[in-house]
């Protein structure tokens, strides 16, 4: 555990989605165009020991990590107990 003394932290994210096709013609998609984020830290400690700890908290995020890093989905479907093919 990193001891670092914080006098305050702010973070803004801005994350850009995008869709496009049609739900009746079986054509939609989504996703996102990127991710943005601004860490501003108001802390007596060293700029090292602050960067440092925001490197720390990114690579630990398994939010940050399956979206930096994108990993397959696998989506199964159950109706009534049974299986459900997806289209």
């Amino acid at each position: 555990m990193m001891k670092i003394e914080l006098k305050r932290v702010h973070v803004d994210q801005v994350i850009r989605f995008f869709r496009k096709g049609s739900i009746l013609g079986g054509t939609i998609q989504s996703g996102s165009l990127g991710i943005e984020v601004q860490v501003d830290v108001e802390s007596d400690e060293s700029r090292d020991k602050i960067a440092r700890l925001v490197h720390v908290a990114q690579e630990s995020c398994f939010t940050h990590g399956a979206l930096a890093n994108p990993v397959p989905v696998e989506t199964t479907l159950r109706l009534n107990g049974q299986p459900l093919e997806l289209r």
